[in-house]
C-alpha cells in the first residue's frame, strides 16, 4: 500500500494533489485495524524495577565504586 502512495506522490503534478494523496494515505491509515491476536497478553507493568544505586552523576573515569567521585587522575 505504501509503495502505491509513493509512486502516486512522486508522479502528483501540483501541491494540491499531493495534499489529497497525503490526507487519503492517513485516512487509510487510520482506518486499517490491528487484528485480533489470540493468546497475546500485554502486562501493564513496567520492565526494569529502579535499582538501590545512585545516579551516575559524574563521568565514568572519575566516579568511584562506592558511588562518591574519584578524586584520583
Amino acid at each position: 500500500m505504501s509503495a502505491h502512495f509513493a509512486t502516486a506522490m512522486a508522479q502528483a503534478k501540483t501541491a494540491k494533489k499531493r495534499r489529497q494523496l497525503w490526507a487519503a494515505l492517513l485516512r487509510a491509515l487510520a482506518e486499517d485495524l490491528v487484528p485480533e491476536r489470540p493468546g497475546r497478553r500485554e502486562p501493564r507493568a513496567v520492565k526494569h524495577r529502579p535499582k538501590p544505586y545512585p545516579l551516575l552523576t559524574h563521568p565514568h573515569h572519575t566516579f568511584h565504586e562506592n558511588g562518591r567521585p574519584c578524586h584520583c587522575k
